[in-house]
């Protein structure tokens, strides 16, 4: 059946896409991390190194800015985390993080792929693999030292796998739970993707969708973590107000 799968041309044209477009963030992995939002990921690529040297300390992650202490508490440091411990295995090299949001990338145009041919037909998502991928925007951040690719990848999988247990399949109910809380626990600012996730739901459902017992466990699974988090980046800031930038 996968063999079948991988017959199909347009699998075969999205995959020649994928690998073309892997091939393309390749080149100078290891430069310097000065494109795009160049400040964005040098204060990243700080707070990593920090957080290998700092014993992982996760709920303070920190920048090299005066005065002390230098805490840069803007997402949970996920991302961060997985970055330092490659870091921890392979020595520090930045490329590791641009690499990172690399793997991202192939698993958003697999995903990108599934959507569009599932609810719409495969010359779509044949297209829409095509301009994730070649979009320049898309090669620019999606190579980037950045969380944001890692959290698009997981907010992606998500959407897949939330239509298809509104759609009926309650297998994939648990699978969008994990994807979900991945998704907003690396960068919390994707909750804006639970709007039309909830009105798919009631456009498919009904407004009984909102009253069902796994919707309402949905939310408690999903919610609670990047509020918490958002909570505790607001009284680091508090308390030291002058220390982000």
């Amino acid at each position: 059946n996968d063999m079948l799968k991988l017959k199909n041309p347009y699998i075969q044209w999205s995959l020649f896409f994928v690998l073309l477009g892997v091939s393309i963030r390749l080149i100078h992995i290891d430069q310097p991390i000065l494109e795009g939002a160049v400040t964005r990921q040098i204060q990243t690529a700080v707070a990593t190194y920090n957080l290998l040297i700092n014993g992982f300390d996760f709920l303070y992650p920190q920048t090299n800015l005066l005065p002390e202490p230098r805490y840069f508490i803007l997402e949970p440091p996920v991302y961060n985390l997985v970055v330092a411990l490659l870091y921890k295995i392979f020595g520090v090299h930045e490329y590791l993080g641009r690499l990172v949001s690399v793997s991202a990338f192939v698993g958003t145009a697999f995903y990108l792929y599934k959507i569009a041919a599932r609810n719409l037909n495969e010359s779509i998502g044949r297209a829409a693999v095509f301009f994730f991928t070649f979009s320049p925007l898309s090669i620019l951040f999606t190579r980037a030292f950045q969380p944001d690719p890692t959290a698009l990848f997981f907010s992606v999988g998500l959407v897949f796998y939330f239509v298809e247990w509104v759609r009926g399949n309650d297998r994939a109910y648990w699978t969008a739970c994990a994807f979900g809380a991945v998704a907003f626990f690396v960068k919390q600012t994707f909750l804006f993707i639970m709007l039309p996730l909830v009105v798919y739901g009631i456009v498919r459902k009904g407004r009984g969708f909102l009253r069902d017992k796994k919707t309402f466990l949905f939310f408690i699974i999903l919610l609670p973590a990047p509020i918490l988090w958002s909570l505790h980046a607001k009284q680091v800031a508090q308390a030291f107000p002058v220390n982000h930038f």
